[in-house]
């Protein structure tokens, strides 16, 4: 009703195994370019553009691997929107945390997520950007709930920009296993959505811990039919 008009353009980066090649710089430069365009043309259409360039989370890389993958893949991406006259205040960047593959044997804790993800956007990402919207894809959220809540308690100089999640997997899947198409769980399915949106407003602000969650849960009230 405001006006405001949003698009959203995904590109994907498979890591290789240890050794390999991919992403190449070939593939990282097509996509970067076709995301910058997008984001031009979005622009001139007075939309604002969402760009996801996702490094994707499956294969067994270690966080080191994933940071330089990362690192490259927004190192050119940006340059691309320079080249494409795209303005920075004015878009959303989709991003992945930096941390091991799904199928990786290393452990890391959440402070090693945050020191690479703040790292590898501090050396990559303009201080002009609008704004940051990670993914989470973890099975509860609560993971990727501790990890925002810790980039967002970071001081501001190391996050000049608003952080926050695209509300994907993380959010939808429990309401949807919650809910089963059956219309009598229609009501329990909202007061999880309900909960899950509260709680990753807290980890936005910087407020959220498990603690808070599980209180959230045992004192939850139904919602009214």
């Amino acid at each position: 009703a405001l006006g405001a008009g949003f698009a959203k353009r995904r590109a994907t980066f498979r890591i290789s195994e240890v050794g390999g090649e991919t992403p190449s710089d070939r593939a990282i430069a097509a996509n970067a370019h076709a995301l910058a365009r997008f984001a031009a043309l979005a622009q001139e259409c007075g939309i604002v553009p969402i760009l996801v360039p996702e490094v994707l989370a499956e294969g067994d890389h270690d966080i080191a691997r994933c940071a330089q993958v990362t690192e490259r893949v927004l190192r050119r991406l940006f340059a691309e929107l320079a080249e494409a006259g795209v303005a920075l205040d004015a878009m959303v960047l989709q991003a992945t945390m930096v941390s091991p593959g799904a199928a990786s044997a290393q452990r890391v804790e959440t402070a090693d997520v945050v020191a690479a993800t703040l790292r590898v956007l501090g050396a990559t990402v303009p201080v002009a950007l609008a704004g940051i919207a990670f993914i989470a894809d973890d099975a509860d959220g609560r993971i990727a709930r501790e990890r925002l809540c810790s980039l967002n308690k970071t001081m501001p100089r190391r996050r000049p920009w608003p952080l926050t999640f695209s509300y994907g997997s993380a959010l939808q899947q429990p309401v949807l296993q919650a809910w089963g198409g059956r219309s009598d769980r229609v009501l329990e399915a909202q007061r999880i959505l309900v909960h899950h949106a509260y709680c990753s407003g807290l980890a936005a602000c910087g407020a959220y811990t498990v603690t808070v969650e599980d209180l959230l849960e045992t004192f939850a009230v139904p919602i009214a039919a």
